[in-house]
């Protein structure tokens, strides 16, 4: 291969099952479009997996559409079994209400991220009150339980919007006494999937930056915050690095250039079109590998960030998504308020040795 092979497959299974029970706060499977492709076979997944260990993919981060680890019977064990054997890095996440499944699988996982988040959004905020609801409960006990005699990484995911901002320190604190995840990661909730009718629950940089630089400084190394003005450090990428790192397939066999933000207009092609993953790898995210390629605003190619780095958190991604025009006024750490772009002046008078993980002077 002329091109250094992705480090991630990442993996979005086929689901025999028409719906998902859990309505995860972050979930985006019910706005993607319905593809022209028959969902991948057996045999189409098998060769997938063998071809991109062939190739030198050291990880696999597996996404059970619509959460089938949730649910029994795992339809996605046998994956996660077949990526273990041939020596991936397993991945995945769960919503932790199948703590019985959760447990199966532990032994060919590499790291299991859960969703404190993970229940219909009305209940979502109850959630606050009651801590965690039973079957995430029984998970963490599993997953606890697991780690005192395996090795195994663990990951908490906690969605922030304007309604639980006021509570996540809260959060993240109880995530925290627990002593069981080696990684708490914030996300801000996406308008997208089921969230798509809370768009006006949307935060800006404005409102969460400090309160999130308190808390990243806290907890320091423990804590990820996964929003755009936290992406920035320096010499080195973040994001899904779009044709450089993760090579993400879709149920269908989509090929995406984003692991999170999975939609079929930020699509380059599919996987049945290719001999293998390799030439798909190749060929297809070659055009996440020129700038040139992204219809951006002139402000976006004269940023430092996006210099830096293309999708230095989603902003490129959600260009292709929301339309750059939009994204400039939703989460551009730009443009969206003023307190960010003093930061970002601040950077551009530095040597680029800001990460945006300290809170403002007052």
């Amino acid at each position: 291969m002329s091109v250094k092979p992705a480090k991630t497959l990442v993996f979005e299974l086929p689901s025999p099952r028409e719906q998902c029970p859990i309505a995860c706060l972050h979930c985006i499977h019910k706005n993607v479009e319905k593809s022209n492709y028959e969902p991948l076979s057996h045999e189409e997944i098998v060769k997938i997996l063998k071809d991109g260990r062939d190739m030198g993919i050291e990880f696999l981060n597996i996404y059970p559409h619509d959460d089938e680890i949730s649910l029994d019977p795992i339809h996605a064990l046998p994956y996660v079994k077949l990526g273990h054997e041939l020596g991936y890095k397993v991945k995945t996440v769960s919503s932790g209400t199948n703590a019985e499944g959760i447990k199966r699988l532990l032994p060919y996982l590499y790291r299991i991220a859960l969703s404190v988040d993970a229940m219909s959004v009305r209940a979502y905020t109850s959630m606050r009150h009651e801590r965690f609801h039973d079957g995430l409960l029984a998970s963490i006990k599993v997953v606890e339980a697991y780690k005192k005699e395996h090795t195994l990484k663990a990951t908490a995911l906690v969605v922030v919007n304007r309604e639980t901002l006021g509570h996540v320190e809260e959060e993240v604190e109880s995530i925290y006494q627990l002593d069981i995840f080696n990684k708490i990661k914030v996300l801000e909730m996406l308008p997208i999937g089921t969230a798509k009718s809370l768009s006006y629950q949307e935060l800006d940089s404005k409102e969460h930056l400090d309160k999130l630089a308190v808390l990243r400084a806290k907890y320091e190394k423990k804590v990820d915050i996964g929003t755009p003005l936290w992406r920035v450090r320096k010499e080195q990428q973040r994001g899904c690095q779009l044709g450089y790192k993760d090579l993400v397939i879709g149920p269908h066999g989509q090929l995406s250039g984003c692991s999170l933000l999975f939609y079929l207009n930020n699509l380059v092609g599919n996987i049945r079109g290719y001999k293998s993953v390799a030439e798909a790898w190749e060929k297809a995210f070659d055009f996440f590998r020129h700038k040139e390629n992204f219809q951006v605003e002139d402000i976006c190619r004269s940023c430092e960030f996006y210099k830096h780095d293309l999708c230095w958190g989603g902003c490129g991604a959600r260009s292709l998504i929301f339309g750059a025009k939009k994204e400039l006024t939703r989460s551009c750490g730009i443009k969206s308020a003023e307190h960010s772009k003093e930061l970002y002046e601040e950077y551009l008078k530095s040597e680029k040795h800001l990460t945006f993980l300290t809170p403002t002077k007052t």
